[in-house]
């Protein structure tokens, strides 16, 4: 090989390396570079030749010195025994003086390297950049380096960083770099490729393939191989999505983003910090073990350019439009043969011919039979005759081939383990049936010699002295040595975990009733976890680890469970964290899946089935769901009615839910009924100022609202805030509710400048306390844009509408009630500011929404209808608009008679009659609307003084000529203008309409409180 610069006194430098260390090539050639050097790089194992005759006909073809980079992916992947390295090194002993071996990782030497060799190495593993370039230069040239370091290298690049400096951010809970990583190459490179040649904004890689066959540990890989291209990198573990969405949160965290107590408010304002940190810093997030597309797509951070990518490991082949994809397929036999040759050095080549062939190419199945191997001191043969007398044939499941492998494979392994430290054994059992996501070590101390598993003796014995035991140690010594699970560590804590297809074969080689002794071992370990109420975020992860678990051990249909009060009552409180942490679709199922297991056991009158009732309908009318939760809620008041809860609450929250699925479904009087009814209980029963009771209270004042007693519910909250102050402090959130609704109540009351200043500085506190994206503060902001509306603040209106809808939507999804009312709020703002086309298709689609998850006879739809109908008039369709409103009147014709929004709609339906010129039918509808207006909102109500500016328009086109009518109705337009300026100011938009006498003023309905 003959290798040499066309430019006379040029040095010429070869750079010999494996795959895994481009990025410390890279460094390399360009210190080499710096001092004059042109270098030429040669991936020794892709050619697959000798090492020693590579070497030799390097240094004999001309080249200055040759540069070995020695890493421990270097020396695993040579496929070298002691003899050839011995021969290798032996025929290049002549050519020392230009060969300089550089170690980069603290790589583990063969023993068998002569002392010659070792005098030349070039250890640059353990210092800093300045250190290593001083060291590499020296002994390659001979020579000091330059004095300054260019930003830029002679061709203009951005220089690589120096491979042993970690990227600025580092992801704490990154799984540990496997330095027995062989092979993958070809892969490698092309997920490279396809990142950094990705167009802006689209360098998402799906990383996919049946399990075991090495795809977390690609990705893995990936990050530590090209760390030095990155600043930033971050690992989310998505193999259960409330564990991804908290990852995504932390990394919100680790930029600065503003804490939230509301999980989706955390994610948006942590994707949000993640676009924000990519304009001046290389990310790569790492999305591992994604059970499908739709489960992490609204967790995949957006970047703006090329400096931000993602990789997402994932069995699900599905990610049209959302990654571009990369299959990964077994290995071949030659790189299996490479990857075993690794692990078994001494090995003949027929025994590991052998072993390739049964591992079928999956690196899980390999690593396993490698391990069994060596921990067992077996022969290849020996190995495969137990594999194969390990009968699979009992699974339930019928097992691929490749499934067949791993299986047969771990169960040997497991069989020698728990012959030699039957401990061992049992922790690796009762591991399979938990997540697969690391574990606290320390939890199996809580392991109880009452599991009713005799099996588990040795474990709990051993498990009592967790702190310090040696029997312990040797116990997680045996499962490391058989590389039957992962041991590390995370943060400080010692954590343990097994991949899930292991996990899956374990479970199944288990019987049906000695398995759901180990699912219940691991439920009462993990009362040891339960803190109760999580109410801080550190508190949430503990609750969500127990979830996962649960998941994992099936514990929300253990019959043990449901026979042990200390089980059920933990297993409420993460029902509850999830519905505090806006986990509603994962609360519902494990509430469900909880009543089932617990009704045949305790009976369905229990006090824990029927709070698990409770939350399951909470969680139900928070997804939309209000028609079912109601249902739920109505069958336990009878339940309750006929047999009583020993504990009264349960009688309290039954009506609290029930009044909360009334409102839901548009029932407003129904609703008003039950509230006032649980209040006077929940007052008799625990006083005034108990949490119920002011739950309560506040629930009435809902009730007000809706019925369009604003007066009397502005008098309810003003009591209740003081309360609810006095009892939880300041920075109560259910006082932040109820400050806002005080703001709707001087909206409904006509008083829009005192609604304006309440809100402002309301949503303002929500933001500071809760997060700009939280629930309340949506709630709040909401209520501030229609403040603004009928302020006539329209622009300042919009937008605040606008981030409304924006970040609802985000939070609840697209088929919610909620997300009808602020996207009809939206509408409402866009018409004012002119933007008609944008406000009639949003208005179409929010009416469209309505009828799909409410209802045709539903309040909220039947407003849609008003709002969307003023689009219409504005547009002059008068015929449009008028069938909107007919609709409309209909279904609110079920609220109590003279309602404030039956009364609108049939002024806006007079409106349209004026348009279409039938001015005597819209006179004679005005003239029977403007007292009920009065009666029910007062004469100086902005909404009354609309409809008497509308009517003087009418006494206009009906006066014609007639000078008595025309002075009549002069006076009539003076009094309204005076009275409409006193209540509005002249600068408001509907009183200029007023003052022109010209138009009509269109009166929009308002999103209710519910």
């Amino acid at each position: 090989m003959v290798l040499h610069s066309a430019i006379p006194g040029v040095r010429d430098a070869l750079v010999v390396h494996c795959d895994a260390d481009e990025t410390w090539v890279s460094w390399i050639d360009e210190a080499l570079a710096d001092q004059g050097f042109q270098t030429h790089r040669l991936s020794w194992t892709a050619d697959g030749e000798d090492l020693g005759r590579t070497i030799g006909d390097v240094l004999g073809g001309g080249v200055s010195c040759c540069v070995v980079v020695l890493s421990e992916a270097f020396l695993a992947a040579a496929d070298y025994s002691p003899q050839q390295w011995r021969t290798a090194l032996r025929d290049s002993a002549d050519l020392l003086d230009r060969l300089f071996p550089v170690v980069v990782d603290r790589a583990q030497l063969p023993a068998e390297l002569p002392l010659e060799v070792r005098q030349q190495i070039i250890d640059i593993s353990d210092v800093g950049e300045q250190a290593a370039r001083e060291r590499l230069i020296q002994a390659v040239s001979g020579e000091p380096p330059v004095g300054r370091v260019p930003v830029r290298t002679r061709e203009g690049k951005v220089r690589t960083r120096f491979p042993a400096s970690d990227p600025a951010i580092w992801c704490p809970w990154t799984p540990n770099r496997n330095f027995s990583f062989v092979g993958r190459d070809k892969e490698l490179k092309a997920l490279h490729a396809r990142l950094w040649d990705a167009p802006r904004g689209q360098a998402r890689v799906a990383v996919t393939g049946l399990g075991g066959v090495g795809k977390s540990q690609i990705a893995v890989e990936y990050m530590y191989r090209y760390q030095s291209e990155y600043d930033a990198v971050w690992f989310v573990r998505a193999t259960r999505t409330a564990i991804a969405r908290q990852d995504v949160v932390n990394v919100g965290a680790e930029l600065g983003a503003p804490s939230a107590d509301d999980l989706q408010a955390g994610i948006d304002g942590a994707l949000r910090a993640l676009l924000e940190d990519a304009r001046t810093r290389r990310w790569l997030v790492v999305i591992d073990d994604a059970r499908s597309a739709a489960a992490v797509k609204d967790l995949l951070p957006s970047f703006p350019g090329q400096h931000g990518h993602v990789i997402i490991t994932s069995t699900d082949e599905n990610w049209t439009d959302i990654a571009a994809e990369l299959p990964i397929q077994p290995m071949s036999a030659e790189e299996s043969f490479r990857y075993l040759r690794s692990r078994l050095p001494e090995t003949g080549d027929e025994d590991l011919q052998a072993l390739v062939g049964y591992c079928d190419g999956l690196p899980i199945a390999m690593d396993l039979a490698a391990a069994q191997v060596r921990g067992a001191a077996q022969s290849v043969r020996a190995f495969l005759q137990s594999a194969s007398e390990r009968g699979v044939d009992q699974y339930q499941v019928k097992l691929g081939r490749h499934e067949k492998t791993v299986a047969q494979t771990y169960l040997t392994a497991l069989d020698s383990v728990g012959r030699e430290v039957p401990a061992a054994g049992e922790l690796l059992r009762l591991l399979s049936f938990m997540a697969s996501a690391p574990i606290p070590i320390r939890l199996f101390g809580a392991l109880s010699q009452d599991s009713g598993l005799p099996e588990l003796a040795d474990l709990a014995q051993v498990s009592r002295g967790f702190a310090d035991s040696s029997a312990l140690l040797g116990m997680l010594s045996e499962i490391r040595k058989h590389s039957l699970a992962t041991i590390g560590l995370q943060g400080e804590e010692s954590v343990i975990s097994m991949h899930r297809v292991p996990q899956r074969v374990i479970v199944a080689d288990i019987a049906e009733d000695q398995a759901l002794r180990y699912r219940h071992a691991v439920h009462l370990m993990l009362r040891a976890r339960d803190i109760g109420a999580a109410r801080t975020s550190a508190q949430w992860l503990v609750m969500l680890e127990i979830w996962r678990n649960l998941e994992s051990s099936d514990g929300w249909d253990c019959e043990l469970c449901a026979a042990d009060i200390s089980c059920r009552q933990m297993m409420l409180h993460v029902i509850r964290a999830l519905m505090i942490w806006s986990e509603s679709t994962q609360c519902e199922a494990a509430a469900a899946r909880a009543i089932a297991a617990w009704t045949p056991v305790l009976g369905p009158h229990h006090t824990d089935v029927r709070e698990a009732t409770l939350e399951r309908a909470n969680a139900l009318r928070n997804m939309g769901r209000a028609g079912e939760a109601l249902e739920l809620d109505e069958a336990l008041a009878r339940d309750v009615a006929e047999m009583p809860d020993v504990r009264p609450a349960i009688a309290i929250r039954t009506g609290l839910n029930r009044g909360g699925d009334l409102r839901r479904l548009g029932r407003f009087a129904d609703a008003s009924t039950i509230d006032t009814q649980t209040r006077d209980r929940a007052v008799d029963e625990f006083g005034e100022i108990d949490r119920l009771s002011l739950m309560a209270r506040g629930n009435v004042s809902v009730s007000y609202l809706l019925l369009g007693e604003a007066a009397n519910a502005m008098r309810n909250d003003e009591d209740l805030v003081r309360d609810q102050v006095r009892l939880r402090g300041d920075g109560d959130r259910a006082a932040f509710q109820t400050r806002t609704r005080i703001a709707r109540a001087h909206r409904d009351m006509g008083q829009y400048r005192s609604a304006v200043e309440m809100q402002e500085h309301n949503t303002y506190r929500c933001e500071r306390v809760f997060g700009p994206h939280d629930a309340t503060t949506l709630t709040a902001k909401g209520t501030l844009a229609s403040c603004l509306r009928k302020a006539g603040q329209y622009e300042e209106a919009r937008r605040v509408a606008s981030t409304t809808v924006t970040d609802l939507q985000k939070l609840i999804g697209d088929r919610h009630p909620e997300m009808v009312l602020a996207m009809t709020e939206l509408a409402n703002c866009l018409v004012r500011t002119d933007r008609r086309a944008d406000a009639a298709e949003l208005g179409r689609q929010a009416l469209m929404l309505a009828v799909e998850v409410c209802g045709t006879d539903h309040p909220f739809t039947a407003i849609c209808q008003n709002n969307l109908a003023l689009v219409h008039l504005v547009q002059h369709e008068p015929f449009e608009a008028e069938t909107l409103l007919n609709e409309a009147a209909q279904v609110f014709a079920a609220l109590p008679t003279d309602h404030p929004h039956q009364l609108i709609v049939a002024a806006n339906l007079a409106t349209a009659l004026w348009d279409r010129g039938e001015y005597t039918k819209a006179e004679d509808l005005e003239k029977q609307l403007e007292p009920k207006f009065v009666q029910a909102l007062g004469e100086n109500h902005p909404t009354t003084l609309a409809v008497a500016s509308n009517r003087v328009t009418t006494f206009d086109a009906l006066a014609g000529d007639d000078a008595t009518r025309r002075t009549i109705n002069n006076a009539r337009w003076r009094r309204t203008v005076a009275a409409y300026q006193r209540v509005l100011t002249r600068e408001h938009p509907d009183v200029q309409i007023a003052e022109e006498r010209r138009r009509r003023i269109h009166i929009a309905l308002d999103a209710p409180a519910v």
